[in-house]
């Protein structure tokens, strides 16, 4: 598996992590975006030509041109017991700031309420490769182009950084989650696309 990374070394960077260290991409793409994984151009990357990349370099978010963020709620049965509420029959679609997606190393504004408490969960991101509208869940590996793992920080005082860590190293098996990720892909590409509407998005 190729791990790739967007830096700024005065301009940003496509580069791609390897045994040898950060190697530039720029000789096969300008930027990582939804449109340059889904060409295909980033499968199985032949690193021996590639140069490396000397000097401090700061890490950005890992993709560019995103358009949408859409997030489903209430698909771990565990958080829902803690949380004492009915399971729901659909999953919970919302959209969330494109503010929200960050570099990993990006400062963090509390607002107004620097008292606040804030916590880590560890997520699953899906990055949709081609614009999705009405699917079906077993048409939706067809759009799911990336799986990568995300960090979400609330201000729920639920769970603790050291829990999120615990549940992602002890795994989550199938019996856990409410639906599969191609359940959640499927009511995303419709409640979000209806969301958007309603708040004039594209």
């Amino acid at each position: 598996m190729q791990q790739f990374v967007r830096v700024q070394q005065g301009a940003v960077i496509p580069g791609l992590l390897s045994d040898a260290g950060l190697l530039d991409l720029r000789s096969l793409v300008s930027d990582i975006t939804p449109e340059t994984i889904a060409s295909g151009v980033l499968t199985k990357v032949n690193a021996a030509p590639l140069k490396p990349l000397a000097g401090e370099v700061r890490y950005l978010a890992p993709l560019s041109g995103i358009r949408q963020i859409p997030a489903t709620g209430f698909n771990y049965k565990k958080h829902i017991e803690e949380m004492k509420v009915p399971a729901p029959t659909e999953p919970e679609v919302f959209l969330k700031s494109m503010l929200s997606l960050t570099g990993p190393f990006d400062l963090i504004r509390r607002g107004p309420n620097n008292g606040a408490k804030l916590d880590w969960e560890t997520e699953l991101a899906i990055v949709i490769g081609r614009e999705v509208q009405d699917i079906q869940a077993r048409d939706a590996a067809d759009y799911t182009i990336l799986h990568e793992i995300a960090h979400a920080l609330t201000k729920e005082p639920n769970h603790t950084a050291e829990w999120a860590i615990k549940a992602w190293e002890l795994g989550v098996s199938s019996s856990e989650i409410m639906r599969s990720i191609d359940d959640e892909v499927a009511h995303a590409s419709r409640d979000g696309t209806r969301q958007s509407e309603q708040q004039g998005g594209s």
